[in-house]
Formats: structure tokens, sequence, C-alpha cells
């Protein structure tokens, strides 16, 4: 029965926490939609680009260490390509000075982690692949 009941009464909890917060009052100024929608697409972008470099970087080790290196491959491709997606996302919305040098980075990051996942497995490649997803999630 407590496996039962404790989802129930976590759900109510969550969800009357959640109606409290859309009904309290805010403590500072609204901001416009567009530029609320621009910031939640702006980290929504940046998390997955996190996300995705320690994800390329675990799928680089595991094509070394040659389990399901085909399916590895394929899926280290596609987190590139969302990767690219998302940095020119950032780019194309990071309008602010103030946020400039550190798409800069990124990118300069990024580039370097694509060139070295696109070469052949080398531990001295692993490690560096694993510093440079550190670093892209800073």
């Amino acid at each position: 029965m407590t496996r039962i009941l404790r989802p129930l009464i976590l759900g109510a909890i969550c969800n009357m926490f959640a109606s409290g917060l859309a009904n309290a009052t805010p403590t500072s100024p609204q901001k416009a939609p567009s530029e609320q929608t621009n910031t939640a697409e702006r980290l929504i972008s940046a998390g997955r680009i996190r996300q995705q470099g320690q994800r390329i970087a675990k799928l680089y080790m595991q094509i070394g260490m040659n389990l399901n290196a085909d399916t590895a491959r394929k899926q280290l491709d596609q987190a590139r390509l969302q990767v690219d997606s998302d940095l020119s996302e950032l780019a194309t919305i990071a309008g602010s000075d103030k946020t400039r040098p550190t798409l800069e980075r990124m990118l300069e990051v990024w580039a370097a982690m694509k060139r070295a996942t696109e070469a052949p497995f080398s531990v001295e490649r692993r490690n560096l692949i694993n510093y440079l997803a550190e670093d892209l999630s800073l």
C-alpha cells in the first residue's frame, strides 16, 4: 500500500506547490513575453549543449572500448549535429554584449571537441575530449 500512496502523496504536494507558485505575486518586474521566450530558449539550448558534450565524451569512450561501436558512432554523429544546431540557435538569439564572449568561447571549445571526436580513438584524445566536455559545460 505504501508503494501506491507515496507517489500519490508526492504528486499532490507537487501540485499544491506548483499552484501556489502560479498564484504568487512576483517580487520582481515582469519581463516581456518575447524576452522570457528568448531566455527560456537560451537556457534550453545551453542545457542541451552541456548534456550533449558529456554524452559525446561517453560515446567516444564506448567506441574506444568497442561496445556497440556502430550504434555509438551513429549516436555520436547525431549528438554532434544537435550541438551544432544548438550553438547556431544561441548565436542567433544571443544579442547582448555580455553573452558574446561566452558564446565565442563555447564555439572555440566545441570546434576543438568536434575535431577530436572525428579522429580515431586514442587515450590522449579521450582525455582531451573529457577535458573539453567539462570546459563546454562551464
